[in-house]
């Protein structure tokens, strides 16, 4: 799976890279909210629209509310899929 996208959401596969891991070899916190970045990123470039363009427009993306509860940490070279 790739990227899906339709009007009521979007979303992207990722494979978790060496780089985004800890040493006992699972992702770290901060490299899955990097994850929720890119994906936002991606889904803004899948209707058309580039992060370049909306600040040209003086507009953007902002995450109002949220919860995020990891229940188990991904590990290497495992895919994970991220929806918006």
């Amino acid at each position: 799976m790739g990227n899906v996208s339709n009007k009521n959401y979007f979303e992207k596969e990722f494979e978790l890279r060496y780089f985004e891991m800890n040493k006992f070899g699972v992702a770290t916190p901060s490299s899955i909210l990097v994850l929720l970045e890119e994906a936002v990123a991606e889904h803004c470039n899948a209707i058309d629209y580039s992060l370049y363009q909306l600040e040209a427009q003086k507009i953007g993306w902002v995450l109002y509310s949220g919860f995020v509860q990891i229940v188990r940490y991904p590990k290497y070279k495992e895919k994970i899929r991220i929806k918006t």
